[in-house]
């Protein structure tokens, strides 16, 4: 078998071992987060990762750490397969903005304490830092936005973070959008040299398009925010909406019309389940979409993503979970938030 087989079959045989309707209401009916850490130490697709632990002692930011920290270890596993600089670069890459985002909201709470530096660079096994663009244990000794500045010098990011660290204050959600903006194009780079460019476009491009979706609606939604200033904030990409017809969104749709035309423009990838929140109508099509490409491409670098994809979607569940049963949720309610 070639490598670009043994990468979807391995990929398609991860998928098999998610999580079902049956082992998600088995954890749903756990009343602590110690008895999760139970059931899920000794479920098969959890059990490497949580092998050692204390499930008695264990606390919710550890166990989440950990769930989080198993979405790498299975990609490296599928690293094995694959020959692919630009696979490995596309699979991670949303780590390095996720990270520099998180310490960023850290420094404007003023909470960046020895703790929070910890979790930061736990949440990912050392042997990942070969693939991210800087080195994860500097984010130690970050404790100002001049620091950040240093740790990112030689990065892509830098540029952005360097303009931002000048000003006493800034708007968050500029910061956010304009490294989004770096992300997407390295992330177009390296799909332009793939050999299915088009379907890999059309992949990352409709995670940028639904998160752009969600933006629009959560503006209108609870912010009331112009047209003008909405149009700044979103990334200028697009898959099965154009240009055209999200502006019109932006300058027409009322919040509620705005999920109108999501379930309409992505109809088949909806399902059956109705949801109240436009973020849940988000997930379940991307987790539909990504479904559809794991079952039927044959491209490597697809399949692979679409994997990572689903995953990070059930680790979220898990989340989900954990924080529902910490602060008392009802498991109805939770099992509201699940998307599988």
């Amino acid at each position: 078998m070639s490598a670009s087989g043994a990468l979807t079959t391995k990929a398609r045989a991860m998928f098999g071992m998610r999580l079902k309707e049956a082992e998600y209401q088995k954890l749903l009916q756990q009343k602590t987060v110690s008895e999760l850490a139970y059931s899920l130490k000794h479920d098969p697709a959890y059990s490497k990762v949580l092998d050692g632990i204390n499930e008695k002692a264990i606390h919710r930011g550890q166990l989440e750490t950990l769930l989080r920290r198993e979405l790498f270890v299975r990609i490296e596993e599928l690293m094995r397969y694959a020959d692919e600089t630009d696979l490995i670069k596309i699979a991670v890459i949303n780590i390095e903005v996720s990270m520099i985002l998180r310490m960023v909201r850290n420094l404007a709470d003023g909470k960046v304490t020895s703790e929070e530096r910890s979790s930061t660079i736990n949440m990912l096994p050392m042997y990942m830092e070969k693939y991210i663009g800087f080195k994860i244990a500097d984010f130690v000794n970050v404790s100002s936005m001049m620091d950040l500045e240093k740790v990112l010098v030689d990065t892509p990011y830098h540029d952005v973070i360097s303009e931002y660290s000048k000003l006493d204050e800034f708007d968050y959600s500029n910061l956010e959008h304009d490294l989004f903006n770096v992300n997407n194009n390295i992330i177009h780079e390296s799909i332009s040299d793939g050999q299915n460019e088009s379907r890999l476009t059309e992949l990352w491009n409709v995670r940028v398009e639904l998160d752009n979706i969600c933006t629009i609606y959560r503006l209108k939604k609870y912010f009331k925010v112009s047209s003008e200033r909405i149009k700044q904030l979103v990334v200028d990409k697009y898959a099965l909406f154009n240009k055209k017809e999200i502006n019109q969104i932006i300058d027409e749709c009322s919040a509620d019309e705005v999920v109108d035309k999501l379930k309409k423009k992505y109809h088949r990838y909806i399902g059956e389940r109705k949801f109240n929140d436009i973020e849940s109508y988000r997930t379940m099509i991307f987790y539909n979409y990504n479904h559809t490409i794991l079952e039927y491409e044959e491209d490597p670098m697809l399949v692979m993503l679409a994997y990572v994809n689903l995953l990070q979607i059930e680790i979220d569940n898990l989340i989900n979970i954990i924080e529902g049963v910490r602060y008392h949720v009802n498991p109805e309610r939770i099992k509201t938030l699940l998307i599988y």
